[in-house]
């Protein structure tokens, strides 16, 4: 998520922008501790590293890490939740999550080079774009469950 683009958003709809890429680092962070604590007990079974960090039991090795970071994302989780329910009449959500989609689009290694370039030149009308696609799809999955 180290990609922005340039998009003017209101005070409201930054702060719900920001505590979705806060919700998805949080669970990056928190697969890759997840990832260090099952394979770290293999790179070590005795020493030092094993003795002081590995097969530490007084402080779980890196558990403790790997729950605090699930704390730390759920937390997230309730601050993007809470700020989406307080500014929900005030602003377009929609339009938050297209320019959140378009971010993940650009940093997706599998989008064309065609479409990045799109969303660098001509970010509004990319993520009015995005926007129009998700509300057709809302429609298609609303009358797909009735």
């Amino acid at each position: 998520m180290g990609v922005d683009i340039k998009l003017v958003l209101s005070d409201q709809e930054q702060l719900i922008y920001h505590c979705m890429t806060i919700v998805e680092y949080s669970s990056q962070i928190t697969a890759k501790l997840s990832n260090i604590n099952s394979t770290i007990s293999s790179l070590s079974s005795q020493g030092a590293f094993h003795d002081l960090v590995a097969g530490r039991s007084a402080n779980n090795g890196f558990e403790n890490y790997v729950l605090k970071a699930q704390e730390f994302g759920t937390l997230a989780e309730v601050l993007w939740q809470h700020a989406q329910n307080t500014y929900d009449g005030m602003v377009d959500v929609d339009k938050v999550m297209a320019t959140y989609v378009a971010g993940l689009l650009l940093e997706s290694p599998d989008t064309s080079s065609e479409d990045r370039d799109y969303i660098y030149s001509n970010p509004k009308e990319a993520v009015q774009q995005i926007q129009e696609n998700i509300k057709e799809q809302e429609k298609e999955g609303s009358k797909k469950g009735n």
